[in-house]
Order: structure tokens, then C-alpha cells, then sequence
């Protein structure tokens, strides 16, 4: 069973077919993530938002274009079950990323600098 395993990733390694499918659902959870948090962005500056909900916003808006993806290109129906594990998942993920920034923007002099350079992009 290994073997055929090791042959059947060789062979998809060998013709691109993974990495399509991972550039594929890279990219559009990446993208998703992306628009939700620059939607968002304005309402840092006004503190409506903090880095938690913001980070938590895009990772959930990138899980759900991948799950999305995953439906209806791979998985179909199927895809349901596993809805559930890959939200509970990104959503740890997006809550611990943002209490990282949260806690250590103002730390970094880069970070200050750039957080002021974002608000003042927005005015």
C-alpha cells in the first residue's frame, strides 16, 4: 500500500498535479483572507476591531474559500464533514495569531511604524 501510495504522489509530483491543487487552494484562501482583512482595516482606526477579530475575520474568510474549493472541486458532498474540524482549526489559529499581534505590536518599532503608516494610508 505504501508503495502505491509513494508511486501515486510521484506520479502527480511528476505531472504538477499537486502543486496545482495546493497553488489552487493557497491562493484562494489566501485571497479571501486578504479582501476580508483590507475591508476591515478601516475599523482599526476607529477601534471598532481589534487585531484579534481582525485576524480571526480573514482566517475564517480563507477556511471557508478553501472548504468552499475543496466542495466543489474535490471532496463534493463529502467535503460536510469536514466543515466542523477545519473551522474549529481556524479558528484557534486566527485567534492566537491576532493575540500575538495584539500583544506585541507596540513592541517593535517597525510594527509602530507601520501600523501609523496603515491608519494614515486610510485618511
Amino acid at each position: 500500500m505504501g508503495r502505491s501510495i509513494l508511486k501515486s504522489v510521484g506520479a502527480s509530483g511528476y505531472t504538477w498535479n499537486i502543486v496545482v491543487i495546493c497553488v489552487f487552494f493557497s491562493v484562494g484562501g489566501n485571497v479571501a483572507g486578504l479582501f476580508s482583512m483590507v475591508l476591515l482595516r478601516p475599523l482599526l482606526r476607529t477601534r471598532k476591531i481589534s487585531f484579534v477579530g481582525l485576524s480571526l475575520f480573514g482566517s475564517l474568510a480563507s477556511n471557508a474559500m478553501q472548504m468552499l474549493l475543496a466542495i466543489v472541486f474535490v471532496y463534493g458532498n463529502g467535503g460536510r464533514y469536514l466543515l466542523f474540524p477545519f473551522f474549529v482549526v481556524g479558528t484557534i489559529g486566527g485567534i492566537f495569531v491576532g493575540y500575538l499581534v495584539e500583544r506585541h505590536h507596540s513592541v517593535f518599532d517597525w510594527a509602530k511604524n507601520y501600523y501609523r503608516a496603515a491608519i494614515s494610508n486610510l485618511s
